[in-house]
């Protein structure tokens, strides 16, 4: 039976120790999504609370606010390191890869490759929504972990669609390293997708699609951050540009993948153009525009310059030593 007491419970923890205003908490009980919402927040929280104090982050707490875009925070008040999911992020998310997302059901190529792969144990567009969700914890849980000078005033991944009258580098690092830390996460999950996978279809082709279906849900994700179609940019904003972003993902997830299943043979690059052909696909079925096609275009132009842009973020973040990359190892201990 559906209860969601530790959330309750947890609401007035927040509201009488955090000092979190009242008008900001949500309480999802009455929501037709109350389930998706208590799974959410029990995955995060539980693991908030395994690990925070190995991350000296303690006391950690999730929740949601009543916020109907799509938006996630991390901040520090009153001594306790908070994550803010606004509750539109878990709705919009849930009803555009699974609720009302009809592609898997009415495009053949896609039926073929990922409802036969799946078959009745997960519906892909499902997991899409997972992806999405926890690759948004996973970022934020970073942000708490940096213990950065920013994180009193909050730091948030919704997109500015304004210059920012000074350009600070250090906040584009800040956001690589969180991108870092959810990659390298969300590639243990996409694993352990694949294992449960029957005998027959645990296939390097089979993972480089799982691999796919992950990256066109992360750079989906992006474009409801992002909001409305933005120009690429380098030096600019608090967030690097989405197709940036998806850029080095893509090499971090590649490089994970590699050292922990070095027996797969993964083509980068198949991941990619078959991550953009999911969301054309996507886009046609559901009779939506594609908020992704763009992306390819500027991939390929302007490659040399994102590559470059790439490396400065990963030269200039090994300056910084509160970085999650710079204080801990791939296994999560301490350097």
């Amino acid at each position: 039976m559906y209860t969601n007491d530790n959330y309750k419970q947890a609401l007035k923890i927040l509201q009488t120790s955090a000092g979190v205003d009242f008008g900001k908490l949500y309480d999802y009980d009455l929501n037709d999504k109350a389930i998706i919402f208590d799974r959410f927040y029990n995955f995060c929280q539980v693991n908030l609370t395994d690990h925070c104090t190995e991350y000296n982050i303690q006391p950690a707490m999730i929740y949601y606010s009543p916020e109907f875009g799509v938006n996630a925070k991390a901040y520090k008040k009153n001594n306790y390191f908070l994550i803010e999911i606004f509750m539109g992020l878990v709705i919009k998310m849930y009803d555009h890869f699974y609720n009302y997302n009809e592609a898997f059901d009415v495009d053949q190529a896609l039926k073929d490759k990922y409802v036969k792969l799946f078959e009745n144990d997960m519906h892909p567009g499902f997991l899409m929504y997972q992806i999405a969700t926890q690759f948004t914890y996973y970022h934020e849980l970073a942000h708490l972990i940096q213990r950065s000078p920013l994180l009193v005033q909050t730091l948030e991944e919704e997109y500015l669609h304004t210059p920012v009258p000074t350009f600070d580098m250090t906040r584009h690092l800040l956001e690589f390293d969180a991108d870092m830390h959810g990659a390298h996460y969300i590639c243990f999950h996409v694993i352990e997708y694949w294992k449960k996978l029957d005998a027959d279809k645990k296939t390097s082709e089979s993972f480089n699609s799982l691999m796919a279906l992950s990256v066109s849900a992360i750079l989906t994700y992006f474009t409801f951050l992002e909001g409305r179609e933005t120009s690429l940019y380098y030096e600019d904003k608090h967030h690097p540009h989405p197709i940036i972003r998806i850029t080095y993902l893509m090499d971090i997830m590649i490089g994970v993948v590699a050292q922990n299943m070095p027996e797969l043979e993964l083509d980068p690059k198949q991941i990619l153009l078959e991550a953009f052909d999911i969301s054309e696909r996507f886009a046609i079925a559901n009779n939506k525009p594609d908020p992704i096609k763009r992306y390819s275009a500027l991939f390929i132009s302007e490659h040399e310059d994102i590559t470059a842009y790439v490396n400065k973020l990963i030269e200039l973040s090994n300056s910084i030593p509160y970085l999650v990359k710079n204080r801990f190892n791939d296994n999560g201990l301490p350097k």
